[in-house]
């Protein structure tokens, strides 16, 4: 089954479909991590079996749903669902995820995950919000100063760099 993943015909698509609804943990582990690699055209064809995976109770199984969903833009409501999940992994995952491409509706979910209990998910919602580049973010990311050591100062400074200078010049003006 994890060669249909590499192969990526669509004939397999239902096949994997049934394979994803299995309860063995182990083999949707393993498909889940093939589908990260295989084409997006093929795994957009199981977002809908993707979905529900997100709410396994197997940890890995919804780490692994969450990295393959974050390929897709159309995803974006699903991955910020996830960042309110109990496990710190998905959670991470989910706002690496979101990074990767400008949902309207992430910055400010990232925003909300800045005080996350888990100092990795708050790093990755940093660098995702300094991926998105989006303005509106900076007064929350400055805010972090208040509680970050001076590796995440780092990383909150260069999200705050990654911020158009142009549209850094007109929220100061607002100040």
């Amino acid at each position: 089954l994890l060669a249909l993943t590499r192969l990526a015909n669509p004939l397999s698509v239902p096949l994997l479909a049934v394979a994803l609804k299995k309860e063995e943990e182990t083999l949707r582990e393993e498909l889940l991590t093939g589908l990260q690699k295989a084409p997006l055209s093929f795994v957009e064809g199981l977002q809908e079996v993707i979905l529900p995976l997100l709410q396994d109770e197997n940890v890995k199984v919804r780490v692994e749903s969450v990295k393959v969903l974050a390929r897709m833009q159309q995803s974006s409501l699903s991955l910020i669902s996830s960042l309110a999940d109990a496990n710190p992994q998905v959670r991470r995952e989910a706002a690496i995820g979101l990074g990767n491409f400008g949902a309207p509706t992430a910055t400010e979910a990232l925003m909300n995950v800045l005080n996350d209990s888990d100092r990795e998910v708050r790093m990755a919602a940093v660098k995702s919000l300094g991926a998105l580049r989006d303005s509106t973010a900076v007064p929350a990311l400055a805010q972090c100063f208040e509680w970050a050591d001076d590796e995440e100062r780092e990383v909150v400074c260069k999200a705050i760099a990654a911020v158009p200078q142009q549209e850094l010049f007109c929220l100061i003006d607002e100040l």
